[in-house]
């Protein structure tokens, strides 16, 4: 019995490109949505079945809304996983603004109130202090200095985005150090 070819993924995607087909957007979402749902449940650990199927679909719904962007020069499968990718990395950060920030909140008050009380200024900056020189510089020029990041990372000669990097490692550090700190002291 001859069945007949399937079109490999290069031959759907053309058709979803050139003539909108969502017929063949169903066969490669099909095709790879095992490939998707394991790529984004390794990506993101700490999600439940629930989360992920939403990524799942999300980056689906990119691809299908992105569809003209599609480049053949990867694999259908990669440029899938790129898509996913970004909407793991998107759900992540929309996570971390959702949780409570109470040492958050303990941190932001230190560095607000850094030169209204010395008291906390003093707990600050000696937290400040243990942390690697370059988010230390980072954390100086923004915080101290009053420079925009944008300031700051041509004085520290980096790029704005690595800069914000060393900021966000250095208030994940000093939240850490002031929530590990004896409440007497």
């Amino acid at each position: 019995m001859n069945t007949p070819k399937q079109p490999d993924d290069h031959a759907l995607m053309q058709r979803v490109v050139r003539h909108h087909d969502a017929a063949a957007f169903v066969a490669l979402y099909q095709r790879h949505l095992s490939l998707i749902r394991a790529f984004v449940r390794r990506q993101n650990l700490s999600a439940d079945r629930e989360q992920i199927e939403d990524v799942v679909q999300e980056a689906f719904l990119r691809a299908w809304a992105g569809r003209s962007r599609y480049v053949p020069t990867a694999s259908v499968g990669t440029w899938l996983c790129a898509i996913a990718q970004y909407v793991v990395l998107e759900w992540q950060r929309q996570e971390r603004r959702a949780e409570p920030l109470t040492v958050d909140l303990v941190v932001e008050d230190f560095v607000d109130d850094a030169l209204a009380d010395w008291e906390q200024s003093e707990v600050l900056w000696a937290a400040v202090a243990q942390l690697p020189p370059k988010q230390q510089e980072a954390i100086r020029l923004v915080y101290a200095d009053g420079l925009t990041p944008t300031q700051a990372a041509n004085k520290a000669h980096c790029t704005l985005q690595v800069l914000r990097w060393r900021l966000t490692d250095g208030r994940k550090q000093l939240r850490q150090l002031l929530a590990e700190r004896p409440a007497n002291a």
